[in-house]
């Protein structure tokens, strides 16, 4: 399991997991208008990957074009978002479709790279930033990206979740009050499958 998450207020710590064979390592980015950046990387073993980026920006917010999800593990990450937020009393996110599509802009380009030690980025392959796959499609205030991998293809919608929510980064991102949409996707790749999940506010 890799995990990145961001959060400006993060520190590196040591994680460790007995009995597990495959690598994890975190790395915490924080992205402001400012370019400010902060990373932190934190090495453990376990058996997905997963990564979160959070960016804030001054650019106004307009309300894209929501619609009802188009597959089955859209509705039900949404309803596993949905559900936490409400346990920690915010409000719940609204699926958008323009960041569906975002979203899967992103799972099919880190699939298409073939290597998560280099395709399970917050960079996109051009060296653009994840956030650049808004650009022209969605406005907002602030926005962030969490990001995962596993090595196999059935992963459930569940163990992406819960992967999500055991890491500090992810689930800063998941009960994050500033966000009030959400864009899901997964793509397979020849090494397995990458999942991207997109919120804004």
């Amino acid at each position: 399991m890799t995990l990145c998450a961001c959060g400006s207020d993060e520190t590196a710590q040591q994680e460790t997991t007995e009995n597990v064979t495959t690598e994890v390592i975190t790395e915490a980015t924080t992205e402001t208008t400012t370019e400010t950046t902060t990373k932190v990387t934190t090495e453990a073993t376990t058996k997905a990957t997963t990564k979160a980026t959070t960016k804030a920006t001054t650019k106004p917010t307009t309300k894209p074009t929501t619609e009802a999800p188009s597959s089955g593990y859209e509705s039900e990450v949404l309803a596993l978002v949905n559900a936490q937020r409400i346990k920690a009393g915010l409000s719940a996110v609204t699926l958008n479709s323009t960041l569906c599509e975002c979203a899967m802009t992103r799972a099919l380009e880190m699939a298409a790279v073939g290597d998560r030690t280099t395709g399970l980025s917050h960079t996109r392959p051009n060296g653009d930033s994840c956030f650049t796959v808004f650009s022209g499609k969605v406005s907002y205030t602030t926005c962030g990206e969490n990001i995962a991998w596993f090595s196999y293809t059935s992963c459930t919608s569940n163990e992406v979740m819960e992967g999500w929510m055991d890491s500090e980064g992810h689930r800063e991102n998941i009960l994050n009050g500033n966000y009030k949409e959400l864009g899901i996707a997964r793509a397979d790749g020849k090494d397995g499958t990458y999942w991207c999940q997109l919120f804004i506010g």
